[in-house]
């Protein structure tokens, strides 16, 4: 039964009515095994939401959960940090593709503050801009989030400013994504470079999609060439990019 079941995938399912919608959450509520949920892609829209996500208040065994492409509101924030302090095992939060606002982003900041177990938060696609964005950053622990997507959100040098300040005192972070942040400019990746020289934990960094200039990339391949942690960077220009190799000597066979 529900009882045992760890791993729910219900992605893409036309999850939209509640009278359908009601009955799943009062059977996932009453499992204490539940480890990993996706709800991904089914437009639930605020109502529907906010109530699946107060119904798994209940399943304290819960990891991941993908609430991506759900049209979620900002009302669904607040019930997001109800869920995080009731479920404190809750270690992997995918909100990617909403509808949440900066207005919204600060009503979860509290909550992420007092979060011990997160690991990997995703707010790809969310138009949360700098205030949103910068609330959620400065609410983490700098030495507990593991990977951080915030794919085209609408920042700007401003964000990358209060991020460069967190990153030189995260010893955790491993993975940073940061495409479609065309409000970036070459002076706010100039600040980013001087934040990874203070970071020893970051393995992959994504800027695609972004408009920087030649120069400003130039600068920023050589940076992480000699980067001590740094095995993947992608940029603009291509889908998928191999890892950066270091540095070759004179010697070594071509």
């Amino acid at each position: 039964g529900c009882s045992t079941i760890q791993s729910v995938s219900l992605a893409s399912c036309q999850l939209s009515n509640m009278d359908e919608l009601l009955p799943l959450v009062a059977a996932l509520a009453m499992s204490k095994s539940l480890i990993s949920l996706d709800l991904s892609r089914n437009q639930m829209g605020p109502e529907a939401l906010v109530a699946l996500l107060t119904g798994l208040e209940t399943s304290t065994s819960l990891k991941s959960l993908s609430i991506a492409e759900n049209n979620g509101s900002n009302d669904c924030c607040v019930a997001l940090g109800s869920l995080l302090q009731a479920v404190p095992s809750l270690t992997a939060l995918n909100c990617a593709r909403n509808a949440i606002s900066a207005e919204g982003l600060l009503r979860l900041a509290p909550a992420l503050r007092k979060s011990k177990a997160l690991r990997s938060l995703n707010l790809e696609g969310n138009n949360a801009m700098d205030a949103g964005v910068c609330a959620v950053v400065e609410a983490m622990h700098p030495s507990l989030l593991l990977t951080l997507n915030v794919s085209r959100v609408g920042v700007s040098d401003v964000f990358i400013t209060s991020l460069s300040s967190w990153l030189e005192k995260s010893k955790s972070l491993e993975e940073l994504v940061l495409d479609g942040n065309n409000r970036i400019t070459d002076d706010g990746l100039v600040v980013l470079l001087h934040s990874l020289s203070q970071n020893r934990s970051l393995r992959l960094l994504s800027l695609m999609d972004c408009a920087f200039s030649e120069v400003a990339l130039k600068q920023l391949k050589t940076v992480v060439a000699s980067h001590p942690s740094i095995t993947e960077l992608r940029l603009p220009g291509s889908a998928i990019h191999a890892a950066v190799e270091p540095p070759v000597s004179p010697r070594s066979p071509r």
